[in-house]
């Protein structure tokens, strides 16, 4: 959505077409989403009654963790705005690269990980965040040189701007927002 908005609404419809086309995508969705009937998993999750984590620590656990992505988007995305090229397709891009990783993590996360005790995932995936962290910082100071090579091997078309683009805000967001 972020791509398609960006580099096909934008263009064919301009900034209030795209704004009041999407509005109103926004409140179909929305309708839909009330009118849809509630169903329950298919299959059961199994219960982990040993390792059960109070109510507190699990809103705590997801505000920390959420305004620790979000502080990770805002950073990422202010390092690179002073790399890249600083544009609203510069930002889309970097966006889809963000939002693709955080749909990986949680693909990941249901594939793998969602059947084992609450408390050993919440506690891999906490260390995991801070090494994650820990890897934006050292991945961004080397963001000009992973984007010069590129652009140097890539070349100086629009799309080759946009690849390199891209291939420097996945080496520096990819791993953070999984």
């Amino acid at each position: 959505g972020t791509l398609a908005a960006t580099f096909i609404l934008m263009p064919t419809l301009g900034l209030l077409g795209t704004l009041i086309l999407l509005a109103a995508v926004n409140v179909g969705v929305g309708l839909f989403a009330l009118r849809a009937p509630l169903s329950t998993p298919k299959t059961p999750v199994p219960s982990h009654r040993s390792s059960t984590l109070s109510l507190p620590r699990i809103h705590l656990t997801i505000f920390a963790s959420g305004f620790l992505g979000l502080a990770i988007e805002l950073t990422g995305i202010r390092g690179l705005s002073q790399i890249l090229e600083n544009t609203a397709y510069t930002y889309a891009s970097v966006l889809a690269v963000f939002l693709a990783g955080i749909a990986g993590g949680a693909t990941l996360y249901h594939r793998f990980l969602r059947h084992h005790s609450p408390r050993t995932v919440l506690n891999g995936l906490l260390c995991i965040l801070a090494t994650a962290c820990l890897l934006m910082a050292w991945t961004l100071p080397v963001a000009p040189a992973v984007y010069g090579a590129a652009r140097e091997f890539l070349g100086d078309r629009v799309t080759a701007v946009l690849l390199a683009e891209v291939a420097t805000a996945t080496v520096v967001l990819a791993f953070p927002a999984v």
